[in-house]
């Protein structure tokens, strides 16, 4: 049994779609003549085949990175607004209606840089679930430069002795305790998140470092945690 799959960028005409899965699956045949499991990227589409089930299934491998060696003018103003933007444009994409594309493009003016615009595009395959695209999304963003270093504004590498604490997870729960959790973030972010969601993602934090890790909540658990705000940390 064979399976075979292709997803063109949303914001292609039929046409282009149909001229590059055309070309990618000659493409593949070729680069990939003997393989039972290949997959090919291009800037319009991808295709995949394997002689397993790949339908409605999360795939976060392999993967393959692209970056601009050059440095932002502001590196941390700049991760910081590049980790706000993919979120947003994850959740958009992830959240479309049943049926419709799980893609979604984004633009926004960069406060680091007068002259420069950041663009986000975020895309999953429509057979997987809204949770599913979703999770992919976020581990992709994770995998940025910047996408996870920094979708507290403190680096436990070089704290030391604030109001107490002797390390960043101390100073972690002695805000919470004080009920003053948003005081972890840094100043530049005064403006651009959502109070509730920033809260939320600190206590399930705290969850994942609590001593006993009995007690600490599963990965299924944590993604369930992510992605609704139904259930009860």
């Amino acid at each position: 049994m064979v399976y075979g799959l292709f997803l063109c960028r949303g914001d292609l005409s039929t046409d282009v779609c149909q001229a590059c899965v055309t070309f990618s699956a000659n493409d593949i045949s070729q680069r990939c003549h003997v393989e039972t499991t290949a997959v090919i990227w291009y800037d319009e589409c991808l295709l995949r085949y394997s002689n397993r089930n790949i339908f409605s299934v999360v795939a976060e491998s392999p993967t393959f990175a692209m970056a601009n060696t050059r440095n932002a003018a502001d590196l941390d103003r700049f991760n910081w607004q590049l980790q706000a933007l993919m979120n947003d444009t994850a959740t958009e994409a992830a959240n479309a209606p049943p049926g419709a594309k799980k893609f979604a493009i984004r633009q926004v003016a960069a406060n680091f840089s007068s002259a420069l615009n950041m663009y986000a595009l975020g895309q999953c395959t429509p057979d997987l679930s809204s949770m599913d695209c979703d999770s992919c999304l976020r581990f992709v963003i994770t995998n940025l430069p910047g996408g996870g270093s920094k979708i507290l504004g403190q680096r436990n590498s070089n704290f030391y002795q604030t109001e107490g604490a002797q390390d960043l997870i101390g100073y972690a729960w002695k805000l919470w305790k004080d009920e003053r959790p948003l005081e972890l973030l840094k100043p530049v972010l005064r403006d651009n998140y959502s109070g509730n969601e920033v809260v939320r993602c600190i206590q399930l934090g705290l969850l994942c470092v609590q001593e006993d890790p009995a007690d600490r909540p599963t990965m299924a658990t944590i993604v369930l945690m992510l992605s609704s705000y139904s259930v009860t940390l």
